[in-house]
């Protein structure tokens, strides 16, 4: 066995031994779960709340409401949006900043290839006896080299890096999802105040019929004495005011289709066809006994855990460089003075074995980058804790909310059916002649408010249940 087999084999046995030892050793703390124990909600529902099928978790959760029109938008948006494309984008990179990491635990092999041609000066001179001899030299090279190298993680800097890397991968596709999360809860939303808007500027106008209806009357009414000028003056004023009324409606509503438009990515005149006709759904069932745990699968929570687990693994790789690197790196190739003899056997060449390489003295530079990374991974850890409170704060809200909501449609349901009584009586009254329009008047204005504010309520209650679904992210189940 010749002297370079011998230095071959024992550069081999050298890495072989590094790789054993280097392949269990890995500096720097190991990511573990924060525990996260919520308590049960202050405002969860005692009995199921509402009379519609109960939501699906995550997917396509507004199809609880059984609005086909909705339906539709929402699967528009999450389509064409434009909004969603920079999200998409910040995975895309993640993903490719993970392709990095994954190639330093791969070897690296590069080519290399190179032609000089050189003439000395012609002034160079051999002594000889009684003379000089004046000669010119070639100085021509020619190389064809390859060569490898790959760092033996002996203390897990490239695991730690593709496990960082491995996690902002996973928080960016979080994030995403909280971004679609957001857009279709922010459409849903947008859509229930436009169909509110909708049915409340449908009330008003109707009342206008009516109102116009009865002053037609009442002129008739006047012809026999029966009715005074003033009366039919105090009807002509509160007819301007619903007027006006319905114009600020109507104001709003246009402003929420234009806001559909913006959210499905589409023209307003495209979206026209797609929301015309619709009503205001039922308020879907809010089941009892909601499990807190729900709040783990929230696209902001998650995304905050994986920024944690990022910033944990960074301080593996910020203490592994502080210690010294070990790479095993070869070469091989072609070096000759002449390009006809370059691909002969007497010109190859070859090198192989490892290389140490590490820091001795760098003003504190490493270890101020430890305490960074410790630093960093303690406010991620701060910020993970802060999302999960401010999760439950996001629940506690939406549910007190529809509870109050619900007890406030019962009771605008009796003053409505309250004051359709007393219109009616009012009615009959000035008919006989036995009051004055003022009560009447004060008795439409009563009835047509209570309409209208329930209708609100309704419209309330459908956007604080898409509250309470982007609360828990995407679902109840």
């Amino acid at each position: 066995m010749n002297q370079a087999s011998l230095s071959l084999m024992g550069t081999t046995a050298v890495v072989a031994a590094a790789l054993l030892v280097g392949g269990c050793a890995m500096v720097g703390p190991d990511f573990k779960a924060p525990t996260a124990k919520y308590p049960a909600y202050r405002h969860a529902p005692a009995k199921t709340i509402g009379t519609a099928p109960t939501a699906p978790a995550g997917g396509a959760w507004w199809t609880v409401f059984g609005d086909a029109a909705l339906d539709g938008l929402e699967y528009r948006a999450l389509a064409e949006n434009p909004s969603l494309a920079s999200s998409a984008h910040r995975v895309e990179a993640a993903r490719a900043e993970l392709g990095v990491a994954r190639a330093d635990a791969r070897p690296s092999v590069t080519a290399s290839g190179t032609a000089t041609l050189a003439s000395q000066s012609a002034t160079h001179t051999i002594p000889v006896p009684g003379h000089s001899l004046t000669y010119r030299t070639r100085g021509d090279s020619y190389d064809l080299g390859f060569g490898a190298s790959y760092e033996l993680d002996f203390w897990g800097r490239v695991r730690r890096s593709l496990e960082s890397a491995s996690a902002q991968v996973a928080a960016s596709q979080a994030d995403e999802r909280a971004a679609q999360l957001l857009l279709c809860t922010d459409l849903a939303q947008t859509y229930f105040l436009y169909r509110e808007l909708e049915r409340e500027e449908f009330i008003v106008t109707e009342d206008i019929s009516a109102q116009n209806e009865a002053i037609a009357v009442m002129r008739e009414r006047q012809r026999g004495g029966l009715t005074t000028d003033l009366d039919i003056q105090r009807a002509d004023t509160e007819l301007a005011v619903s007027e006006a009324d319905a114009a600020d409606l109507g104001r709003r509503r246009a402003q929420a289709f234009d806001a559909l438009a913006v959210l499905t990515g589409r023209a307003p005149s495209e979206l026209e066809p797609l929301v015309r006709g619709g009503v205001l759904p039922a308020p879907p069932d809010i089941p009892p006994g909601l499990p807190s745990e729900t709040l783990l699968r929230r696209p902001d929570v998650v995304a905050a855990e994986d920024q944690l687990k990022a910033r944990t693994a960074e301080i593996g790789v910020a203490i592994a460089n502080r210690y010294p690197s070990i790479k095993l790196t070869g070469g091989a190739g072609f070096d000759s003075l002449a390009l006809r003899t370059l691909l002969t056997e007497p010109a190859q060449f070859w090198q192989v074995g490892p290389t140490l390489a590490g820091p001795l003295f760098d003003g504190g530079r490493g270890e101020a980058a430890v305490e960074a990374a410790k630093a960093q991974a303690a406010g991620a850890l701060a910020d993970y804790r802060a999302q999960c409170i401010t999760a439950l704060r996001d629940v506690e809200d939406a549910l007190v909310a529809l509870r109050q909501e619900s007890i406030q449609a019962k009771a605008l349901q009796r003053a409505f059916n309250s004051s359709q009584t007393a219109l009616h009586l009012a009615d009959e009254r000035y008919a006989h002649g036995f009051t004055n329009y003022l009560d009447v008047l004060d008795a439409q204005r009563s009835a047509l408010q209570q309409k209208r504010t329930l209708c609100q309520v309704r419209g309330d209650r459908l956007v604080s249940t898409v509250q309470l679904i982007r609360a828990l992210g995407g679902g109840w189940n």
